[in-house]
């Protein structure tokens, strides 16, 4: 069901990496610099597309078979795999002391394990990053155990919808399921932009009363409907099978909306793939590498101004760091960075500007960021 790293588009490759890489150094990931991409990837369909459409990448923990001489694995307080033969991989929580003491007490071995995932689209269907957590096992792992539970085999997995992930066997039958499954849809509009921003709404009007005797009677008022009227949608099966055979009637119209929404950020990536990522003289900037093996070598205008470092990081995986310093003048320089593998190359181009350059130079940076 998995297939090597080096099998999937550079490019996607590039955009799990980066993410992973952009989370170093903040609170979001204890321990960040412990993490890396598995060098096996679990393709993930969709009913309505005939290859992978999305891949997950498993985030690692790497391995420290002995923890004496590493007790700042926990940065103060952090998250550790603890294997031991008796209850297998779980999580402990505590400051270098407490593990120190538990490891002594208990004589337990640290070792690897999976600690998050990152799944990115593989086209434009869908948002280049659709699912992602440093918390949660991955779907694929989920997907796996629950099977497993039932003495089933996982052959492939499917994603109905943001958070819907469905795995079954060779035969093509529902062997384990995460998330909740979406009903079948009767009634929707094929274009769902039209009722964007339309609201209905209902009110009570022409309400009256009058004395009779000694109580008070009210007469109810007229129920007023303003705005579109609903639709009359209808919520079928949730039968795998009518799923997979009915998907593209039934979801067409939320596809298609889903791809417009994403639309946006897969053209971001287009522009800094053609024109260039903007990076400030004076910062880092990191570039993750995307095999063991390589060699890199930078030039454009900015590359004289540029100092280059390589950054190792685990399971024999490299990043590039580079610094800018700052520029003799105003305006954008360019900056090339040529990684060569063995049998592949990239080129990525960036463009360097000074904090105190002109506003437009600026701004159009940090639109770019956002």
């Amino acid at each position: 069901m998995k297939i090597k790293q080096q099998k999937v588009p550079p490019k996607l490759r590039r955009i799990a990496a980066r993410h992973l890489e952009s989370i170093r150094g903040t609170g979001m990931a204890l321990n960040a610099q412990d993490l890396y991409l598995s060098d096996t990837v679990c393709p993930i369909y969709r009913p309505d597309i005939k290859e992978p459409a999305y891949y997950e990448f498993q985030i690692i923990k790497e391995t420290r078979s002995n923890v004496d001489n590493r007790l700042d694995l926990t940065e103060k307080i952090g998250k550790i795999n603890l294997y031991s033969p008796a209850s297998g991989l779980k999580e402990i929580y505590g400051t270098p002391e407490a593990i120190a003491k538990f490891k002594t007490e208990y004589s337990v071995k640290f070792k690897s394990g999976v600690q998050g995932f990152i799944i990115v689209s593989a086209d434009k269907h869908d948002f280049p990053i659709t699912h992602w957590s440093m918390e949660s096992e991955p779907p694929s792992f989920l997907l796996e155990q629950e099977a497993s539970q039932s003495r089933l085999n996982l052959h492939k997995i499917y994603k109905v919808d943001a958070l819907s992930y469905v795995g079954e066997d060779k035969d093509g039958k529902e062997v384990a399921t995460l998330g909740q499954k979406p009903p079948i849809i009767e009634g929707l509009m094929a274009d769902l932009s039209r009722q964007a921003g339309k609201i209905s709404s209902v009110e009570i009007a022409n309400t009256a009363s009058r004395r009779i005797n000694d109580s008070v009677k009210i007469r109810p008022g007229r129920m007023i409907t303003k705005g579109p009227k609903a639709k009359d949608y209808k919520f079928l099966s949730k039968d795998w099978g009518n799923i997979k055979k009915n998907f593209v009637k039934s979801y067409k119209p939320l596809m298609q909306q889903l791809e417009k929404s994403a639309a946006q950020v897969w053209e971001k990536e287009t522009m800094i793939d053609e024109m260039g990522e903007g990076i400030l003289a004076g910062e880092q900037f990191f570039i993750p590498v995307l095999e063991k093996d390589f060699t890199v070598e930078i030039y454009g205008e900015a590359s004289e101004h540029t100092v280059l470092r390589v950054v190792k990081r685990p399971n024999g995986m490299s990043t590039i760091e580079l610094t800018t310093k700052t520029l003799p003048s105003s305006g954008e320089l360019d900056l090339f960075v040529q990684i060569r593998y063995k049998n592949s190359d990239e080129l990525i181009k960036l463009f360097v500007v000074n904090p105190d350059s002109p506003t437009e130079s600026i701004n159009n940076l940090k639109n770019e960021e956002s």
